[in-house]
């Protein structure tokens, strides 16, 4: 979509468990704390990032909070967006139209993120 209509290319990942993240990240942590003088760990995300080129921006239908919980262990610039405050509905889907995340509103916010950068991606 982003190439197609804007000609901006991107990678898209899926997350399972953004809670899972933070555990591995933390645990990576507490491991360094404990043993100075081992090899360093480092968090998975961190690993499965180190190489990109261009911001992460994480995208999910939970508050921002969540995908804001592995932010330390994201080695380039991090943006969220989730939908807080918009509690209209009981189901994911009933709420989607309502939603200030569309397709729209995740262009421009991408668009800013890439501008932040200060280069063209």
């Amino acid at each position: 979509m982003l190439r197609n209509e804007w000609g901006v290319s991107a990678d898209v990942w899926s997350v399972t468990s953004w809670n899972e993240l933070r555990r591995d990240g933390l645990e990576a942590d507490r491991h360094n704390l404990l043993n100075p003088n081992s090899a360093p760990r480092t968090a998975y995300v961190h690993d499965k990032l180190r190489d990109v080129e261009g911001p992460v921006i994480a995208v999910s239908d939970y508050m921002r909070a969540v995908q804001d919980q592995i932010r330390e262990w994201i080695p380039t610039d991090y943006a969220t967006l989730g939908t807080d405050g918009w509690g209209m509905s009981d189901t994911r889907g009933g709420s989607s139209p309502s939603l200030p995340s569309g397709r729209s509103e995740h262009h421009c916010s991408d668009f800013g993120h890439l501008g932040q950068a200060g280069r063209d991606w």
